[in-house]
């Protein structure tokens, strides 16, 4: 399981660039694992830990790897 953080440079819903986003890519060119889009648009990098602790909880499951798209450092928890 890939997890992939970030704000909405990362994220499709401020685009038309749906399957054109990290995520999108990471998950056609590697159809062997397992991609999960926890971006958000205005997601702050405090948040990042509490996403992944929900996807975590609320799927029961458990994250391998983390691709963390890092925003700008004024952004607050959101």
């Amino acid at each position: 399981n890939i997890a992939v953080i970030g704000c909405s440079y990362s994220n499709h819903r401020d685009s038309n660039a749906l399957f054109d986003t990290y995520p999108a890519l990471i998950a056609n060119y590697f159809p062997e694992h397992f991609v999960i889009d926890l971006t958000v648009p205005g997601g702050s990098n405090s948040s990042a830990y509490l996403r992944l602790k929900w996807y975590e909880e609320r799927y029961n499951t458990k994250i391998d790897k983390v691709i963390f798209q890092i925003t700008h450092l004024y952004r607050t928890f959101v």
